[in-house]
Order: C-alpha cells, then structure tokens, then sequence
C-alpha cells in the first residue's frame, strides 16, 4: 500500500532546501565533520546554482547540466563524483520530503588508475640483505620490515610509520 503524504510547502529556495537538509542531519546525529562537509560542497553548489532559485524548478536536466558543469571545471573523476554524491544525496532528500517528483540520478564512473609495482630488478634490490657489519642499524631494520611485510603480506594501518608496525 502506498504511504500518504502531506503535500510540501511550494516556494522552497536551493538554499532554504540545503539549510533543511543540514538541519535534517543534524536529527540524524551525523558527525559535526560530515555537516561541514556538505556546507563545503553547498558552497561548490552555489557556484553553479542560484541560491534562490527554487527547489521545484529542480529535475533530471538540472541534474544532467551539473555533471557536465563539473565535468568541464574539474579534471579528476574522483573529486566530481564527490561533489556529485553530496547533490544527489540532498536532492534525494528533496524527493523524500515531496518538493519534487523522484528521477534517477548515478555517479559517473570512474576509471581505475593502475598502480605501478616494483619490477624484478627493483625487488632483488631492495629484498637484498644489507652487509651487518657495514649497514646501519636504521638500514637493517628496513631490510627486515620490508622483508616481514612482503613475505606475510601484511599492510601499513592508519598510516603509521613502518616502525610502528612491529
């Protein structure tokens, strides 16, 4: 059975509508540092939209015209999809609340950059065992780091220096 509605309020601006959305995970109790987030993409947003424009007015082509406006002034993937999530997500919000109908929107996609990994050469060199009685101790010490992550496959966490790992 479909859920009844009130109908929304008519006359809602861009900015009233993202100010409500704010307002609306700040309920939700999401991070202080999230909000931040998107007041930071709000700003982007305003870039390209009038704040007073209103919320009504928004649909698929509102949409379609923003993925290109972002797809000409940024040049990595990666930072449109982010400002792309941030849109969708108030929008999406927008629907839910009934200011206007639901259209579909994605990301775009994203291409995968291959990340270059160390040839035979290179791995011979590195997993070679320093001379003890020359090296210094900083020198060994990386040998034997470098060796326990390649043979346990072992992954750097949070950042951490390799010497925080053993």
């Amino acid at each position: 059975m479909k859920k009844l509605k009130m109908s929304a309020t008519k006359g809602l601006t861009f900015e009233e509508g993202c100010n409500k959305y704010l307002e609306y995970c700040r309920q939700r109790n999401l991070r202080e540092g999230t909000i931040r987030h998107y007041r930071q993409s709000y700003g982007y947003f305003y870039k390209y939209f009038d704040k007073n424009m209103l919320v009504e007015d928004i649909d698929v082509n509102t949409y379609k015209d923003y993925v290109l406006h972002l797809k000409s002034t940024l040049d990595n993937d990666v930072s449109i999809n982010s400002y792309l999530r941030d849109f969708i997500t108030t929008i999406h919000f927008f629907m839910d609340e009934g200011y206007i109908p639901h259209f579909k929107m994605q990301a775009i996609k994203v291409d995968k950059n291959h990340i270059e990994t160390y040839n035979e050469q290179e791995l011979q060199l590195l997993l070679k065992k320093p001379n003890i009685k020359e090296c210094s101790f900083t020198e060994f010490q990386c040998w034997v780091m470098t060796n326990f992550l390649f043979s346990t496959g072992v992954a750097l966490c949070n950042g951490l220096g390799l010497a925080h790992i053993i």
